[in-house]
């Protein structure tokens, strides 16, 4: 389990460098091993720092860097990410995001693919390398069917940011209406409670579909407006051998938490975020191909089944 969190938007303010470094930090609940952060301008220049422990470190020490990442202007994207190791010794070589020639990615999740395995490299630096040549959807479609997969990933030739995910990982977008930015992060509840305590109010929150990648132009990227299409081009990815939904996304119900609350702890669905009952606990718990449990409410529950059957038509 590792945490993904980013801001994406041309010139991305102040404050919402502020709202990346709040995600960050409440990311380091999803892994403490190590912490890594990318930053990429206006001009197309490209900084990384990855280090290894905990978020809150990272940032406390960043703030007291006058040449911080989180200080630059002129920035257009910040992804962050926080290891948790399940493959590959904990070290900085092994921290994500990773860079390659065009891309520049994190991962949440686990990689079986032989391909994949090396004595130098992680699973999910690996599967960058081979991003970077086939391309974000060929790579996606051809892994094997027990992958755990959650990705951010930006082309810095097409300025591009992909959002993907399949069963096994969770991520979540969020919109405001008087930013241009697009947010993302691995749990529905610390977007919900970094944007509120910025009192961003009225955004709008997405689940990003399972088995989808999102393609995301940043020159697209602007404030949320109800009355407006979506900027974002969904593909579909094969994964799983289970077919693959057509859906752009789940959108869904969000109910304003005031406190922050980690969703590993299993009395909330992990798709919706919904408290629970007891019952639903019991008669809705899945093992992930990772060995991880997954608990669903009786409504996620219902939707899985009715998208499994259908895939399985």
């Amino acid at each position: 389990m590792c945490g993904l969190c980013g801001v994406a938007g041309q010139g991305i303010s102040v404050t919402d460098r502020e709202i990346f470094s709040d995600l960050l930090q409440v990311s380091s609940i999803r892994g403490l091993d190590s912490t890594g952060v990318a930053v990429v301008t206006a001009g197309r220049s490209i900084h990384m720092k990855k280090v290894i422990g905990n978020s809150p470190n990272f940032i406390a020490n960043e703030l007291n860097d006058t040449q911080s990442l989180l200080r630059m202007s002129c920035v257009d994207l910040l992804m962050g990410h926080t290891r948790w190791a399940t493959k590959g010794t904990v070290s900085r070589q092994n921290a994500h995001p990773f860079r390659t020639d065009h891309l520049i990615g994190a991962h949440n999740g686990t990689l079986h693919d032989a391909r994949f395995k090396d004595a130098n490299r992680t699973d999910s630096e690996m599967m960058f390398l081979e991003m970077d040549k086939e391309g974000v959807v060929t790579t996606l479609s051809d892994l094997d069917f027990d992958a755990a997969f959650a990705i951010s990933v930006y082309d810095t030739k097409t300025e591009t940011l992909w959002l993907t995910r399949n069963k096994e990982r969770p991520l979540y977008i969020a919109r405001s209406p008087v930013h241009d930015v697009l947010y993302w992060a691995s749990e529905l509840q610390m977007l919900h409670w970094v944007l509120g305590r910025h009192d961003l109010k009225d955004c709008d929150y997405r689940v990003v579909d399972r088995n989808t990648a999102i393609e995301i132009p940043l020159s697209k990227i602007k404030r949320w407006n109800k009355d407006e299409d979506d900027y974002w081009t969904v593909h579909a990815v094969p994964v799983r051998q289970v077919g693959f939904s057509t859906k752009n996304f789940r959108v869904p119900i969000i109910n304003g938490a005031t406190t922050y609350t980690p969703s590993k702890t299993h009395y909330k669905c992990d798709y919706c975020l919904r408290e629970l009952t007891n019952q639903e606990m019991q008669l809705n718990q899945r093992i992930c191909a990772d060995k991880s449990k997954m608990y669903l409410c009786n409504t996620c529950e219902k939707y899985d089944e009715e998208y499994d059957n259908k895939a399985a038509s």
